[in-house]
């Protein structure tokens, strides 16, 4: 399935109940970071709406991630207290566009089956039965949004074209197969990753987790990063400086990980947190595992990655912190994402997924000269 970036002009559609309100509310727009209880919410209304679509033999759509458009439905939602509102797409005006709409639905909160009752609404209203069930559409954007005792439900149905998946690089200049022993770890056998994580053990850059295995699908900690990075930098022959063992409040000198991470923080490759933490056992996530390895390879090459070509994951905000470091790692062909097109870099990063990313960065460097490999 391709990767998919909003088309040009971005196609959007909304879907409500045709339920008016009775009295002006004040909601909240959403914020960026969903909470757990409006992520289910979310969940649920997709659900919904991919089962209706499904009694009609549509297409199920994906979850789009970007608020921003639910965002500025909300606001004007909030504002003006009317049930039915037309939204600009992100670079029209308010108004007529017709072209783009978006219609909010109220709902009391802690009525069982909420979600379910918004999407009956929407299935039961002409006009936006023929949004939600478009046969074009492949994502939506949706918004929960609750204030005092009662949620309003905004969903956005998109049209984004497909695109060419990134390219995966291939890693066999890090990892010759002539020379990398298979069958490092007893329990990696079968997975997508294992060729990489039997390279990464011929460099040395993982012992695994003791006893012959590896864990592959365990998460990586921030301070376990620290370690394969800084490994990788030391097997491939780039010198890190020593750094101070100090310079972050809950790391131990004495940890495992304190030497590697107080030469990433001095080469600048990994920050610590405001209150002079690092929290070195804390999951990483694929979002800052694609700034990591930005920064890794600035730190050995002297150089950056390109600026990127492509915004490749539609789920993926452009604004996103982190937006920029994904895409330039898909343009490498570092980083494809899942099967459904998307990044999530939300996810704490896998073990399995953490080698094929290392080792797609270590061959990126060997190829330009940069790194060697292991004596």
């Amino acid at each position: 399935m391709g990767h998919a970036r909003p088309s040009l002009p971005l196609v959007v559609a909304a879907v409500a109940a045709a339920i008016a309100l009775l009295v002006p509310v004040s909601v909240a727009s959403p914020a960026t970071a969903a909470s757990a209880d409006e992520t289910t919410s979310l969940t649920a209304v997709l659900d919904a709406m991919n089962d209706a679509r499904s009694d009609r033999g549509l297409s199920p759509v994906q979850l789009h991630r970007d608020l921003e458009l639910v965002e500025l439905a909300n606001d004007d939602y909030a504002r003006t207290g009317l049930a039915h509102q037309v939204v600009r797409g992100l670079d029209g005006p308010w108004y007529d566009d017709p072209d783009i709409s978006a219609i909010g639905e109220i709902q009391y909160t802690g009525r069982p089956g909420g979600a379910q009752r918004a999407v009956a609404a929407w299935s039961d209203s002409p006009s936006h039965a023929t949004t939600m069930y478009d046969t074009d559409a492949t994502h939506v954007a949706i918004g929960a949004d609750t204030g005092g005792d009662r949620t309003v439900y905004t969903a956005h149905l998109l049209h984004i074209d497909p695109i060419t998946d990134p390219e995966g690089r291939s890693n066999s200049q890090a990892c010759p197969t002539s020379e990398v022993p298979s069958g490092a770890f007893q329990d990696v056998p079968g997975s997508t990753h294992g060729d990489a994580v039997d390279c990464l053990a011929w460099w040395e850059i993982t012992h695994g987790t003791g006893e012959g295995a590896f864990d592959p699908a365990g998460s990586v900690t921030r301070g376990q990063l620290a370690t394969f990075l800084a490994n990788g930098f030391t097997a491939g022959g780039v010198a890190l400086p020593t750094g101070d063992r100090n310079a972050f409040r809950d790391v131990d000198t004495r940890d495992t990980h304190a030497r590697a991470i107080a030469a990433l923080s001095a080469a600048g490759v990994i920050d610590g947190y405001p209150d002079g933490t690092f929290r070195p056992d804390v999951a990483v996530e694929r979002g800052q595992m694609a700034r990591l390895l930005t920064r890794a390879f600035e730190h050995a090459s002297d150089t950056s990655l390109p600026s990127p070509q492509e915004h490749w994951f539609g789920e993926v905000p452009t604004d996103h912190r982190f937006a920029t470091d994904i895409n330039r790692l898909a343009d490498a062909g570092w980083a494809t994402g899942y099967p459904d097109a998307t990044y999530r870099p939300w996810e704490t990063v896998r073990r399995d997924q953490m080698a094929s990313f290392v080792t797609r960065w270590l061959d990126q460097l060997v190829e330009e000269g940069v790194a060697d490999h292991p004596a």
